[in-house]
């Protein structure tokens, strides 16, 4: 994910910022977050039930704050149901809250700060030789 200015100071009233990708493979939803706060930033994967993100599974990131700052995420393809190299992700947007979290637990605020893109689903992703 890369972003215009990326900050690791949460906004004003929050202890901590979420930044999540969603998208759809073999009719499940996934997510990866990235949950950043002044000291720790917490990176996992994991699926969406009734709308709603189920616990995840640590992985592997990094965050490079800055100008055309970057989040990336690096789960297994057995984490998310084992895409064939040339597979189809669908659905795919991003989105950050604000956030009350320590250490990738808590909560937060359901209404989103900015959404990419604005409505609807980006473009599809094929899955190449890393994903």
């Amino acid at each position: 994910m890369t972003l215009n200015n990326l900050s690791s100071t949460p906004a004003p009233g929050t202890l901590s910022t979420q930044y999540v990708v969603y998208w759809t493979y073999g009719g499940n939803n996934f997510y990866v977050a990235a949950d950043v706060g002044p000291a720790v930033t917490t990176y996992t994967v994991g699926t969406l039930s009734g709308g709603k993100m189920n616990p995840g599974t640590a992985v592997p990131g990094t965050f490079t704050p800055g100008r055309g700052g970057r989040i990336t995420w690096t789960p297994t393809r057995a984490m998310i149901g084992n895409p064939a190299t040339g597979a189809v992700l669908t659905k795919t947007y991003a989105e950050d809250h604000g956030s009350f979290t320590a250490v990738g637990t808590g909560v937060h605020y359901v209404a989103t700060v900015d959404r990419a893109p604005d409505a609807g689903n980006s473009a599809t992703y094929t899955v190449g030789g890393r994903c």
